[in-house]
């Protein structure tokens, strides 16, 4: 028995090494994460009947692959530098397959009001410039004191909600899936979903999303911007006093104006800013890795504090 638990020992020690010679080298940071999780997937099923010397052998995997791996992935920023975001962030803006999805049109005039609540699975609203609300028949609809409320629905089914941004302030949406298209003035618009997609021209006081994937294509503006997500991309136009970023990675493409703080909280960031206006900019990044170029188009000063993240100043 001794002599079996010797020799499965020695097996263990030298996948091991390997595996964890090879989070050193490699340099794509996913899959040195994978290759941990492998290690100690593999460590529990080969040791599963020997479990008073399991500690120690985590232990031992853990010297020797998670911290060189770690070091190997922590130890430069350029870690990040050439991967590309936007894949690893549209794969969350797709939870659901399109070909399960029924889409369902509006067809059915309801009383507009100043505030909208929506609660479904998958949304898909469109701003027009009328002071109207169309939406599917099937879908539940009422009036409270805190506003219009649109709810109920099937979870295989995409519906389609066509409101008239007249009379429109305050728009609150909660589902699974959640896309916007056209152009609105809001007062507040706050989301709450898991794949969040928005193009067009909206301009709202207070914007707020809280998603997996967070995907802004378009013009927008206002006072403060709050994003809150796994994955994020954005890109077009912002003109925002105060923006707030947390996320695990972010891509950005994006020309910004008139901005007094921009603060980004990430792991991994890649993109361009095109700044530009006559006020000054705080840029404060804490991240893990990547690169980030800022190019100052303005007569304005703009003030870096980076953590983490290469900056390249133009």
């Amino acid at each position: 028995m001794r002599e079996l638990f010797s020799l499965k020992s020695f097996q263990v020690l030298v996948v091991l090494s390997v595996m964890g010679l090879i989070g050193w080298f490699v340099p794509f940071a996913p899959l040195k994460i994978i290759l941990v999780f492998t290690s100690i997937i593999f460590l529990a099923f080969t040791l599963k009947t020997f479990t008073g010397k399991m500690a120690g052998f985590i232990v031992l995997s853990l010297l020797l692959f998670f911290i060189p791996a770690s070091i190997g992935y922590y130890g430069s920023t350029h870690s990040f530098s050439w991967f590309n975001f936007e894949p690893f962030i549209k794969g969350f803006l797709n939870q659901v397959p399109s070909n399960k999805i029924t889409t369902v049109f509006p067809d059915t005039l309801v009383q507009s009001e100043s505030v909208i609540q929506i609660n479904l699975t998958n949304v898909e609203v469109q701003f027009t410039d009328s002071d109207r609300i169309m939406v599917p028949g099937e879908l539940s609809v009422r009036s409270a004191p805190s506003g219009l409320i649109i709810e109920g629905g099937s979870h295989l089914k995409k519906y389609i909600l066509e409101i008239g941004k007249a009379d429109l302030k305050d728009l609150q949406i909660r589902a699974t899936t959640v896309s916007l298209t056209g152009s609105a003035n809001l007062r507040n618009l706050r989301l709450n979903s898991t794949s969040i997609n928005i193009s067009g021209t909206i301009e709202a006081q207070e914007m707020f999303a809280d998603g997996t994937g967070i995907n802004l294509n378009g013009n927008f503006s206002g006072k403060d911007l709050i994003l809150n997500g796994t994955g994020v991309s954005l890109s077009g136009s912002y003109e925002f006093q105060d923006i707030l970023i947390d996320c695990t990675g972010i891509s950005l493409h994006m020309d910004l104006s008139n901005c007094n703080h921009l603060s980004i909280d990430t792991t991994g960031i890649n993109g361009t800013i095109n700044y530009s206006g006559d006020t000054d900019l705080y840029v404060q990044i804490d991240g893990t890795g990547g690169k980030l170029k800022l190019v100052n188009k303005s007569n304005a000063d703009v003030f870096i504090d980076s953590s983490g993240v290469k900056v390249a100043r133009e």
